[in-house]
């Protein structure tokens, strides 16, 4: 409390001290009618910068340095005053100075700095502004015009500081200004740098330095019909080409240079090329008296080689897609449509991730408009798969190669027959399964109660079985892709329909098991063969799926936990999900994920090396908790599959209309044989034997350099300065007052 209490007391007397100052400064000003307060009241100083400032012209430029950030700002605001009060217009001032209070480099109010300069820099070039306050930013390292004006405000402090300052002076008409306190101390520095600057002078003449510019024998040209080669632009255009060359964005590609020198110390320089260009072999230059010469006359004869070859065009640009003109024919491109309705509407540009064309999607016509009719031929097609392995890697999918080898397969019916396509692997998590189409196996005759059943069969497979999203509608006009996938059981290469299957009314069970079902022990009928189940306790959306791997008789719910958090089975079943077992002996039962959520098996999967701990738990389930379903293990095992079997179908009866167009237009008359085996094998596909994923490494330079360049740049180009947030720099604070920085007021004590 007494703390606040002399804060307070600090305040009301600076709050006083003020008026007092403003109050002198107002009544000092009355007595100087027709002249402003700031400018009665400044410093000698102060007042010499603005006598100086009132005479440059609007086409000058006059740069001025100061050593602090905060003098920077004061003045400008000063200036600012001075301009409006007195009239100035020939005055447009602006001040940059740096940022070493941000200590990221990468943040965006870094960013925003950097574009802001550099925007005020490119006013200053442009003669948008001219007068330009700056710190120590503009003495070296940034290229600005030259300036008529340069003015120290602050003295240099050192000898580089000084040199910079008024190299930016460098024109003959420049005047370098140094505004000083005391000029006889600020002569005695100022001779003792002119020496310094002699001095530097006279080792430069001196020194014996090899003539780079001397273009003896360089006036050899070479004309196109629309440009003119010349040795001095020669390694540009070598350079713009290597540019243009096909590469990623971890390769630069540039060109290599290799020189010798012969007995009388001439040079020659032999260009080579990339690898992925045109030419292959090197090109020599000519022997010249220095290296780069040298360098020029191999670049010339390269540039020459590369015309002559067609890399370059008759401008001596890079042969590439954007500027050769047969690319720009439409007649290449039958599909592209310049109307695009969604493209000129929105002004999307191509390649983009919002430019987006319509295509039409073409589907097979052998299962165009071919879904079944009743009492009419119906042609059964049989997806036979067989396992591509010898032997399971791990004994965990034994059950599932087990419901795999059982005789049980799907199939498609079609009113249409279909040609003999390839057989195809596809790739699940356990091992590789080939796929033969069997077309044409049998014609079927269906009537009205049959075919309701197989629609049925139909819906519900897709539906139930493997969760088609609710808001997809099945169309059933007789189109593209009409036919219906059935259960087929075989022996002895005889195929059937598996009616059985097909007469079950519920697929999935969606509703718990009640207390009455699960007094009578309703699962035991189901615990001889593999089953599907589901737990219903768990509130998970899909809803998990597994298949019954084993049945553990000498286990029940009383049987100790694995861990030891709970003591068995049913006290964790009862803290954790708040249910309770009916019956304390029956047997446990050992389950594996389907995996559901992973159909796609198309492609093989490339492990990382990495084992997941997940995968390799053992699930242990009581039988009452969890939901038995009736569709058969085999039946759906296989269902998994019938997404990426049917699209490879698709694909492959796309590929055989190809063919016959192409035939049909090329008038090739080719023999059909609906018997013939094929005979690819698995391992012709590509990709099969795709090795491990490597890392690609970086040096960490390179890395950080490529994130630089990337990000940073990127983010500075595409701001625009009109969309700048405000500055409160450069806007003028009133109630602050902080002119002792600036020898601002300038008192006469009586």
């Amino acid at each position: 409390m007494k703390s606040l209490t002399i804060m307070s007391l600090v305040l009301s007397e600076l709050t006083i001290i003020r008026k007092m100052i403003f109050d002198f400064m107002n009544k000092h000003s009355s007595i100087h009618k027709g002249h402003s307060t700031t400018l009665n009241n400044s410093s000698p100083k102060l007042k010499k910068l603005m006598e100086l400032l009132s005479i440059i012209k609007v086409t000058d430029t006059c740069l001025i340095f100061v050593d602090r950030r905060t003098t920077a700002k004061l003045l400008y605001h000063y200036i600012k005053d001075f301009i409006h009060e007195y009239n100035q217009k020939n005055i447009i001032c602006e001040f940059i100075v740096g940022a070493r209070g941000i200590f990221s480099p990468d943040c965006k109010e870094m960013v925003y700095k950097k574009q802001q300069n550099n925007d005020i820099i490119k006013k200053f070039n442009d003669n948008i502004i001219n007068v330009l306050i700056t710190s120590e930013v503009l003495e070296e390292g940034v290229d600005i015009q030259t300036c008529n004006y340069v003015i120290r405000y602050d003295s240099p402090k050192n000898f580089p500081s000084y040199i910079q300052s008024k190299g930016r002076a460098r024109s003959a008409e420049s005047k370098f200004i140094v505004m000083v306190p005391n000029q006889v101390k600020f002569q005695k520095i100022q001779s003792e740098y002119n020496k310094m600057e002699e001095e530097i002078v006279k080792i430069l003449v001196d020194n014996d330095i090899d003539d780079e510019n001397n273009d003896e024998n360089m006036t050899e040209v070479f004309k196109t019909k629309c440009a003119i080669l010349t040795h001095d632009a020669a390694i540009s255009i070598i350079n713009r080409y290597c540019f243009s060359l096909p590469q990623d964005r971890f390769t630069d590609l540039i060109p290599e240079w290799y020189i010798a020198q012969n007995n009388n110390k001439f040079k020659k320089y032999k260009l080579k090329l990339p690898i992925n260009s045109v030419i292959k072999t090197p090109i020599d230059g000519i022997f010249c008296a220095n290296k780069k010469n040298a360098k020029k006359s191999a670049a010339f004869n390269a540039c020459i080689e590369l015309y002559k070859v067609g890399a370059l065009d008759e401008y001596l640009l890079p042969i590439s897609i954007k500027n050769n003109a047969i690319f720009n024919d439409l007649n290449w491109f039958p599909h592209w449509d310049e109307t695009d309705i969604e493209a000129s509407n929105y002004k999307l540009k191509a390649g983009t991730n919002k430019m987006k064309r319509m295509v039409h999607i073409e589907s097979p016509t052998h299962l165009h408009g071919s879904y079944p009719q009743v009492n009419k031929p119906s042609y059964l097609h049989v997806l036979h798969c067989v396992p591509d392995y010898i032997q399971l890697e791990e004994c965990k999918y034994e059950t599932f190669d087990k419901l795999l080898k059982l005789n049980k397969e799907f199939g498609i019916l079609t009113s249409n027959k279909l040609p003999q396509v390839s057989n195809f692997p596809i790739f699940l998590p356990f091992g590789n399964v080939n796929v033969s189409i069997i077309v044409n196996v049998e014609i079927m005759n269906l009537d009205h109660k049959s075919h309701k059943k197989l629609e049925n069969f139909h819906n519900k497979l897709f539906v139930d079985v493997l969760g088609i999203k609710d808001f997809i509608a099945r169309n059933y006009n007789n189109e593209d892709n009409s036919y219906l996938v059935v259960p087929i059981s075989f022996a002895e290469n005889i195929y059937k329909l598996d009616w059985n299957v097909i007469n079950i009314d519920k697929f999935v069970e969606t509703e718990e098991p009640t207390m009455e079902q699960r007094n009578s022990k309703f699962y035991e009928e189901y615990l001889k063969i593999p089953n599907v189940i589901s737990p219903w306790y768990r509130n998970i959306i899909p809803i998990q799926r597994y298949v019954v791997t084993d049945v553990y008789l000498d286990m029940t719910p009383e049987s100790s936990f694995p861990t030891s958090e709970y003591d068995t089975y049913a006290t964790y079943f009862s803290d954790k999900y708040s249910i309770h077992i009916t019956h304390k002996n029956q047997p446990m039962i050992k389950v594996k994920s389907l995996g559901v959520s992973k159909i796609n098996y198309l492609i093989p999967r490339i492990s990382s090396g990495k084992v997941d701990k997940r995968s390799e738990y053992i699930e242990i389930l009581i039988p009452e908790f969890c939901t038995w379903h009736k569709f058969p293990s085999a039946y759906w095992l296989k269902a998994l599959m019938l997404p990426t079997i049917l699209y490879r179908l698709e694909k492959l009866l796309l590929a055989e209309d190809l063919l016959v167009k192409v035939n049909s237009i090329c008038d090739i008359e080719v023999e059909g044989d609906t018997n013939t085996e094929d005979t690819v094998k698995i391992e012709d596909f590509s990709g099969f034997h795709e090795g491990k994923k490597k890392n690609i490494l970086l040096p960490i330079s390179e890395t950080l350099k490529y994130i630089e360049n990337s990000h940073g740049n990127n983010i500075v180009s595409e701001w625009n300065s009109n969309n700048f947030p405000i500055d409160i720099e450069r806007q003028k604070k009133h109630n602050n007052v902080r002119c002792s920085k600036l020898s601002y007021i300038y008192v006469r004590c009586k």
